[in-house]
Order: structure tokens, then sequence, then C-alpha cells
């Protein structure tokens, strides 16, 4: 377990509350509108465990990104993916007001590792030139449907152009969780005291996620297209090197899964990340150049498998959908980032309750300007927050949503001395199923009932 000190660089408690916190005394069974995550006059309800969790356990740690997702997918693995995301469009950035020219994306890149690198130690980014980055519009991330829809299309493109410029820093890793936004109804098995309203968008094993329906229970299926038709749709250069790839009559092979093939032995012996540099400038110029001209290799099949299989699961099974395989829980608010945190909290307490098996827990925050990371476990909870128009918060943002797909389940949390996994219930022979008359007849004492 991790040790959190005070007196450690950039990590201080944080005593106050929200100003619209209501502590309740006792559980509160009626549910919010749909419309609004808080009541009329605007306030957030949490119950005395939750106020206590805030109020004196609650830290703020500018490295939390970092640490809990940095050795998924490092600083530098996210400049290439952000000079790839300005290619295509997912990105634009300006200097002074004046938008910045094609060359002079490398050195914007860099300037937004360098100011992630050093903000993760010290919370403060010292900006020496104003960028502001501005992600598209069709990325909203508002409202609670468009924060689900914002990680899972920003982690997807963040897999796809990993794959076209980086394929060997993927480390054996393919995408194994999912964002989803939730339905209106009560997320089965919610804890009888829970607070009366669920996530806004949640994280689950991508197992959740199916291409073909069981025909007995079809009404127990949702439809959610992946990302990739949307990026497909309005990023198609980022997308174009995958088109070729599954088109190609020979590209699905035998070697569907790269965890045990050859290649991915040879993937993990790659040398991990170093802090930015100047290589890492050189590295993006170079990059720079490939990408103008495309001159990139075609992916692998393995990675073309990942995407063809992403590509076809387009059901969620809902009987999948409750609280102990809820992953990540995440919170979307238009502009209020206290009620956010305060609701995300909640969400990760109820989680907890039902995964005995975590030993902490993630929650995610979303509102239209900034984005944020919640990590909880039995010592407290800390909480990183950042803007999403600036450097570093891209950095961020594509280390949390690629990240979390990418993460295993000890990365979420899972406790290694448990073991979850998928079991069918043994099979019963016919022969042994028919007792006929050697059935037992039926008790008489109704104790015995």
């Amino acid at each position: 377990m991790r040790e959190k000190t005070l007196c450690n660089i950039g990590v201080e408690q944080a005593y106050e509350n929200p100003n619209t916190l209501v502590i309740l005394t006792r559980p509160n069974y009626t549910r919010h509108s749909s419309d609004d995550s808080t009541r009329s006059d605007g306030t957030v309800e949490v119950d005395e465990f939750i106020c206590t969790l805030l109020n004196d356990n609650r830290w703020h740690n500018a490295d939390l990104v970092d640490h809990v997702l940095g050795g998924v997918v490092s600083v530098p693995l996210a400049a290439r993916i952000m000079l790839s995301f300005l290619c295509c469009g997912v990105l634009t950035v300006e200097l002074n007001g004046a938008n910045v020219d094609r060359d002079q994306w490398p050195e914007a890149c860099n300037h937004a590792a360098s100011c992630a690198s050093f903000a993760s130690k010290t919370d403060s980014t010292s900006e020496t030139k104003d960028y502001v980055w501005t992600w598209a519009k069709e990325l909203g991330s508002g409202t609670g449907c468009n924060a689900g829809d914002f990680f899972n299309t920003i982690g997807t493109a963040a897999y796809l152009a990993a794959g076209m410029t980086d394929q060997a820093r993927l480390s054996n890793r393919t995408p194994t969780v999912r964002f989803t936004p939730l339905s209106w109804h009560p997320l089965p098995l919610y804890p009888s005291n829970a607070q009366g309203y669920q996530p806004d968008f949640i994280a689950l094993s991508s197992s959740a996620f199916v291409s073909d329906r069981d025909p007995t229970r079809l009404n127990e299926y949702e439809e959610r297209p992946s990302a990739l038709g949307y990026i497909e749709t309005h990023f198609p250069s980022l997308f174009e090197p995958y088109s070729r790839l599954l088109s190609a009559p020979m590209a699905l092979t035998t070697d569907s899964d790269h965890s045990g093939s050859g290649t991915a032995q040879s993937l993990s012996t790659q040398p991990k990340d170093a802090e930015p540099d100047s290589q890492l400038l050189s590295n993006l110029v170079e990059l720079s150049t490939q990408l103008q001209m495309n001159q990139l290799p075609v992916p692998p099949t393995w990675f073309a498998s990942t995407v063809k299989r992403y590509r076809e699961s387009r059901f969620l099974d809902m009987s999948r959908v409750c609280l102990p395989n809820v992953l990540v829980p995440g919170e979307g608010q238009q502009t209020r980032m206290g009620p956010a945190v305060a609701r995300c909290s909640v969400h990760m307490h109820q989680q907890r309750r039902t995964q005995p098996w975590l030993r902490f827990s993630l929650g995610l925050m979303a509102t239209k300007d900034e984005l944020g990371l919640l990590r909880a476990d039995a010592t407290g909870m800390e909480g990183c927050v950042f803007r999403k128009d600036t450097g570093r918060g891209v950095i961020e943002a594509i280390r949390l949503s690629l990240g979390i797909m990418l993460a295993t389940d000890q990365e979420l949390g899972h406790h290694p001395a448990f073991s979850l996994r998928d079991t069918e219930a043994p099979s019963v022979p016919e022969l042994d199923a028919t007792t006929g008359d050697q059935r037992p007849a039926p008790a008489t004492n109704p104790e015995d009932q």
C-alpha cells in the first residue's frame, strides 16, 4: 500500500469541502432528476461517512496520474500520440492567439511533455509560452454521456495512434477495458443505503461487449457502437492505415493474439521511455516528417485483429452491468468540478463495498474545462485535477483514457491474492439428473423446510 506523507513535494491535505455539500445523518432514497446532478438549490447530498472521507482523509497529489498509470502510458508516448492527434484534427494548438504552424508542432508537443513532467513533481507548470490546446468540438465532455464518449473516443484514438507510430511501446497490451455511458435504470446490486443516483459513465471489462446476441434473451442487450466508427467518420486520416490492413485478404491470420506470439516476446524487451529531454524533440521532428509524408508502416496483423474485434463488439450485455463489475466509475458536470468530486467519491465508496478484492479504487471526473482522477484506499483519498486546454492537461487526458483501457486488473486496484475469472456451471448428465421415484419425499416438519 502506498504511503502518503504531507511533507512530500506536491502533496498536501485538503481540509475544505466543496461549498455545495449537504451532510445527511441518514440515507436519502429520493432519486434526483436525470436532467440535473444536484438538488434544485444546487447542492450535492452526501452522508456522514463520505463527508468524513472528503474532510479528513483527502490529499491533493500532483503526480497521481503518473503514479497510477505511468507504467502503462509514459509522458513521451503521450507526446507522440499528441502529435498524431494534431495531424488528424483531434487537436489544435495556438500560441499567443495565433495558430501554430505544422513545422512547430513537435516543439509544442515537447513543451507539453516538459510541462506535464514538471507539473507532476511540483504541481506548477511555470509556463514560458502561452500554448492553448483545443479538442475537436465533436469531443465535448460537458455532460455525463459526453464525458463517457470523450474518454472512450480519446482512448481508442490514442491506441490507434500508438499502433501506427509506436507499436513496440504498447508493451504487449491490448484494450481490455471500455467506457460506456449508463442508461437511467438503477444499477443492479446497488447498496441499500445508496444516495439515489448512479455514475454518469463507467468502465467495464471489454468482455461485456459482444458482437452476437444470445437469441434467448435479446431484450438483455443494448446497442453500444464502438468509437472506431466515429473516429473513421470524423478523423479518417487516423484510421486510414488500419482500413488498408483490414481490407487486405490475408490480413487476419493465425497470429490473432500477440500476447503469445514471438512478436510479443520481442516487444516485451523494449526499454522503457525516458523522461522528456532533447532526444524527445528529435524523435517528434522525425515522427512529424513521417506523418506528413505518410511514410508509416502497416500495422501488424495482431494489431489489426484487436481493432477488428473491438469494431465488431456492438452490443452491451446488460446482465454484466452491476456495481461489482464496475472497474472505474465516472461523473460528468457541465462546469462545476466540486460536485463531480463529491459524487464520484460516493460512487467509489459504493464500489468498494461490493468489491472486497480491491486494494484501491479509481474514479474519473469531467467538466467542460477540466478533467480529474481520484484514488481511494484504506488510508484515504487522493485526487488531481487539471485543465483540458493546457499542454499538461492534454498529456494527462491521453494517459488517463488510454492507460485505463490498457490497464491490468492489478493496475486498476484488484488485489493479486484474489482470482476472478469466468466459469461455467458443470454439466450434469441426463441420467444423473433423472431421479424418478428415488427423489426424497417432501419434509413434513416446517422447521426442516
